[in-house]
């Protein structure tokens, strides 16, 4: 089943509730501890300082649990739920993650609350003078197989199989692409990509605007879809810069059938945004679940 969208304390309550006992394994087929498409001058984050730093976990309800890593591991107890056994795996990334020029770093935590499910999540660490700070996190999947994490101008960027709504819950299969950008205290998932099972790319391109354009009394927004979505709607939606959603709507795809690329093009009225930076996003939504098919994202300044 997709859980991209689900919150990690319910995920934790459900493999509480399994009967079915699994070995702990890093739910990971890559080998490298480090991948990164481009690492900033400055000091690093030495990956034994990201293996005993302090993250906060999310735990049941609103509980937030405080994970203190020692060698790559903690255990933190939660009301609901019990014990939560929580290990660091590999790989890790190495990028800028917000303009300051220090080399910061992406890294994903594997939580098990004593049933099958191992439950991964993704987390920016910032680098201050040298020590890591755990800035937000965003959770993946139940046991994806993460093929890699790189960080690129900015965005975390992870490759993984993870379940489709009907994948068996030991056998990921369905191929993705994530983006991510550090957006005040959160990880906002800026782009999308999914593979069809004969590998068709199923992605969402923003044409117009372009990224840092100025934007008055209406947006002038198109774009193309590889795949045209279900009854040839898209969304889109705008999103201020600590993440809270301003605006929301339906957005037509024109393609000539059913699953075909298709374009988008649609006039927004943006009087009534805010005025500063915006990121304008437009999603392909699963009509089965709501999971995320493909997204595009772009900053736009509205003046």
């Amino acid at each position: 089943m997709r859980r991209l969208l689900f919150a990690l304390p319910l995920l934790i309550y459900a493999a509480a509730c399994s009967a079915i006992p699994g070995a702990f394994l890093p739910p990971t087929d890559s080998s490298s501890p480090v991948a990164s498409a481009t690492i900033p001058p400055g000091p690093a984050l030495p990956p034994q300082a990201l293996r005993n730093a302090l993250y906060p976990l999310p735990g049941f309800g609103d509980a937030i649990h405080a994970c203190s890593l020692q060698e790559g591991a903690c255990t933190v107890d939660d009301p609901v739920v019990g014990r939560i056994e929580v290990k660091l795996i590999e790989p890790f990334a190495f990028g800028d993650l917000n303009d300051d020029g220090a080399q910061d770093a992406a890294v994903l935590l594997a939580a098990r609350a004593g049933g099958s499910g191992v439950f991964v999540s993704l987390h920016a660490v910032l680098n201050q003078n040298g020590q890591p700070q755990p800035a937000a996190s965003s959770l993946i999947d139940d046991r994806p197989l993460v093929q890699r994490l790189t960080i690129d101008n900015g965005r975390i960027v992870l490759d993984a199989t993870v379940h489709d709504h009907d994948d068996a819950a030991c056998c990921p299969e369905w191929q993705v692409r994530r983006a991510f950008r550090l957006v005040g205290l959160s990880l906002m998932m800026v782009q999308a990509i999914t593979y069809l099972p004969d590998g068709r790319e199923r992605s969402v391109v923003i044409e117009s605007p372009r990224p840092g354009e100025e934007i008055g009394d209406q947006i002038y927004l198109s774009g193309r879809v590889t795949i045209a979505p279900f009854e040839n709607t898209l969304a889109y939606r705008v999103y201020n810069r600590e993440g809270k959603e301003l605006f929301a709507g339906p957005l037509m795809v024109d393609a000539p059938q059913p699953g075909t690329p298709g374009v988008f093009l649609a006039l927004l009225n943006a009087d009534r945004l805010p005025r500063g930076r915006l990121r304008l996003v437009v999603v392909d939504l699963s009509p089965v679940d709501a999971s995320i098919l493909a997204l595009d994202s772009v900053e736009i300044m509205v003046r």
